[in-house]
């Protein structure tokens, strides 16, 4: 994380994942949805609990090279669009004690960008690594706001209809 809501390192989670398109001119309209859990919380330096952020991706993906799935086949891709964060500051839950931080949640809209491979396990089952960046604006309740840069990775079993 970097930005004005750079308090908290990263979480591990999951990711779930839709993309419409034709695998003739290699370009889909990707909805993707990451929840990641643990993100550990700092102020003034010292750890004071854990954090859940949730994002949204809308936009688009194109694949660099043709789609059609022979086995062993490398695919690089790029995706981009539009994106909405949501994170929530459990920091009480965990100390068992008043959260340090003043702000409870953070949401926030902004842009992505990334970058991808899929490997083909078959002729329509792959093997996918993604990485994304996103820029968003946030708003905190119950006060602050700010902007921040968030980064993700992910990895996953990707199927070709």
């Amino acid at each position: 994380e970097t930005g004005d809501f750079a308090d908290y390192d990263s979480g591990a989670g999951k990711c779930l994942g839709l993309a419409f398109g034709s695998e003739s001119v290699k370009q889909f309209f990707e909805v993707y949805y990451e929840r990641s859990l643990d993100h550990e919380l700092f102020y003034n330096d010292l750890p004071v609990g854990l954090g859940e952020h949730v994002r949204l991706y809308v936009g688009m993906r194109r694949y660099l090279m043709p789609v059609a799935g022979r086995q062993s086949r490398l695919v690089p891709f790029v995706v981009g669009g539009v994106v909405r964060h949501r994170f929530i500051n459990r920091g009480d839950e965990v100390a068992g004690e008043p959260a340090l931080s003043t702000i409870d949640s953070v949401f926030g809209m902004g842009i992505y960008v990334g970058t991808g491979l899929e490997i083909y396990l078959s002729s329509q089952m792959t093997l996918g690594f993604d990485v994304r960046a996103s820029f968003w604006n946030w708003e905190g309740q119950p006060q602050a706001t700010g902007e921040n840069g968030t980064a993700s990775t992910s990895a996953g079993i990707y199927y070709h209809f």
